[in-house]
């Protein structure tokens, strides 16, 4: 049977074409050395079988499509050959008896056209891919929505399942479109098929958002750890710039779980360390890449800072990213960036009304209102902007309360818990939705005659605090609320 096989394999037409595509000297010559074994007859059997063998083998090393090509064609003959009436009709074949292998020949039709159809995929596939990558630019860009990109990374995914970063991407765009449970399975797809440490890294990484988004903070929290172990194994093996921007990202990650935990100086140290090391790349780089890490950085830290209650140190922290994702959004033609400095600004308005300033704190939230609508109008379908952009409306909440306006303020908590619970039945984000009524509830606490309590809200503060990006005008209002309970 090993004979049949190796002899069908060497001649089918995949292999002459692979041939073609990557003939060399090393090739040319396994072939004339194949001619002269064959030439021998059976005194020579056993070596030109190992021969066509080693051939295909080298073939296979080389090109992918001709691998999985190959594969299927193997798999047939092995199974034509796997019974002694098989067996004897390939060698008919093999030795260009067609009219006597007919039967045979019917059968390696069908594992032809399952092999053609396999490569067509693979082609198709790749031109996919280039296409969906330019979508992807072009959603970046505000160009294009989220669903219209999540259905040509599919197509692509359909024809190709094999491919890492294609896994990856579609991970990232279901998180943005709300369908968590789709993107924990894909990105669970992407960790099963990773083929080295920086892919099991990645898709480590993303696996916790998708848990994080959803509220599963206990099961993620492994999966930073293990994320956080290859990064820093990684940059000690091979340092570079890609091994220590992997290590900064895992390193701001558990940053972000340790401020939800509460340890806000842990948090702090990982920023930090993050930081030094995107320093360090944009010392030697200059990249727009480096410079972005280096804002979100300083917005992280700020972050920290704001939840330990020193707010000057955290508006100078602020001003300082503004400044940054500032010069970035004016560098770049990305809506991601635009909405990064969209974020800096909404933390800095947060920090100035608990400062005082409502005046600046309500236009600033004024023309961030403008500039959300219109960037939902570009991407109707980013769930993840739509239910983030909402808190704006706890921001005006929020300026009235402060401003003495109480019962404008209690109507528009009202307006907010309503809109949220309607956004949690057409949206994938149930924790994220849960956590943002739980703040207006909080809100609500602190007006009189208020039937919310914090004794009431302080056995749900926990995963709030974990999930939510908590802002200067939340913490604020948490602890006006657990004061006000001592009273």
């Amino acid at each position: 049977m090993r004979a049949e096989v190796a002899s069908a394999l060497y001649a089918a037409s995949a292999t002459q074409a692979a041939f073609e595509r990557a003939a060399d000297a090393r090739l040319r010559a396994a072939q004339a050395e194949i001619a002269r074994l064959a030439a021998r007859g059976a005194s020579a059997r056993a070596e030109l079988i190992a021969a066509q063998e080693a051939y295909v083998a080298d073939l296979t090393q080389r090109d992918r499509a001709y691998a999985q090509e190959i594969g299927v064609f193997r798999a047939a003959v092995t199974d034509i050959a796997s019974t002694p009436e098989g067996a004897a009709a390939l060698a008919r074949f093999n030795a260009g008896d067609e009219i006597g292998a007919l039967a045979v020949l019917d059968q390696l039709r069908a594992a032809r056209d399952r092999a053609r159809q396999v490569r067509a995929n693979l082609e198709s596939a790749a031109e996919g891919r280039r296409i969906a990558t330019l979508a992807l630019e072009a959603r970046a860009r505000g160009r294009l929505d989220t669903q219209s990109v999540i259905v040509r990374y599919e197509s692509v995914t359909l024809l190709d399942p094999n491919l890492h970063w294609d896994w990856i991407e579609l991970t990232r765009l279901y998180i943005d479109a709300g369908r968590l449970y789709d993107a924990e399975q894909s990105a669970r797809r992407a960790l099963e098929i990773a083929v080295d440490p920086l892919d099991g890294w990645t898709s480590l990484i993303d696996l916790a958002d998708v848990l994080s988004v959803g509220g599963a903070l206990a099961a993620a929290r492994p999966l930073l750890e293990q994320s956080l172990a290859i990064a820093q194994r990684e940059y000690a093996e091979t340092p570079g710039p890609a091994t220590r921007r992997d290590l900064s990202i895992a390193l701001s990650r558990m940053g972000d779980m340790k401020l939800g935990m509460g340890d806000i100086s842990a948090s702090i140290q990982h920023y930090n360390d993050a930081m030094t090391l995107d320093q360090q790349t944009y010392r030697e780089t200059a990249s727009l890449e480096s410079a972005r890490d280096i804002c979100i950085d300083i917005l992280n830290l700020s972050d920290a800072i704001v939840a330990l209650g020193d707010l000057p140190t955290a508006a100078r922290y602020m001003e300082n990213a503004i400044g940054l994702c500032g010069r970035i959004a004016n560098d770049s033609d990305t809506g991601e960036d635009q909405l990064q400095l969209g974020y800096a600004l909404w933390r800095r308005a947060n920090i100035s009304a608990v400062q005082g300033d409502l005046d600046f704190a309500r236009s600033e939230l004024q023309a961030l209102s403008v500039f959300a609508d219109e960037a939902l109008r570009t991407d109707p379908a980013n769930n993840r902007l739509a239910v983030q952009t909402r808190l704006l409306e706890l921001g005006f909440a929020d300026i009235e309360i402060l401003s003495g306006q109480l019962e404008l303020a209690r109507n528009r908590l009202h307006a907010f818990i309503s809109d949220m619970t309607q956004t949690r039945e057409r949206t994938g984000f149930d924790s994220v939705v849960d956590s943002y009524i739980w703040l207006a509830q909080v809100r609500l606490s602190v007006l009189p005659d208020s039937e919310e309590t914090w004794t009431a809200l302080r056995s749900r503060s926990a995963p709030v605090i974990a999930l939510a990006d908590l802002s200067a005008l939340d913490w604020h209002f948490i602890r006006l609320s657990e004061a006000r309970s001592r009273e």
